[in-house]
């Protein structure tokens, strides 16, 4: 990943693969700022799971016709 992502060569091991969960602190002793230096995510996979099963356990208790 360092070799084609050279924006995070100096990421510690423990963040590599979800580098947007660092510390503010770790970002920056790192050079690798979310959302300036690395984007940050577009979804928030935990976020749209709730919503989705919200959505489709509302679609069930609806009756059909």
């Amino acid at each position: 990943m360092r070799r084609w992502l050279p924006e995070l060569a100096r990421v510690p091991l423990e963040h590599l693969h979800e580098p947007w969960l660092m510390p503010e602190d770790v970002q920056r002793a790192s050079g690798c700022v979310i959302g300036k230096d690395y984007p940050a995510p577009l979804v928030d996979h935990r976020e749209a799971k709730e919503r989705t099963l919200r959505a489709y356990q509302s679609s069930r208790a609806r009756p059909r016709q």
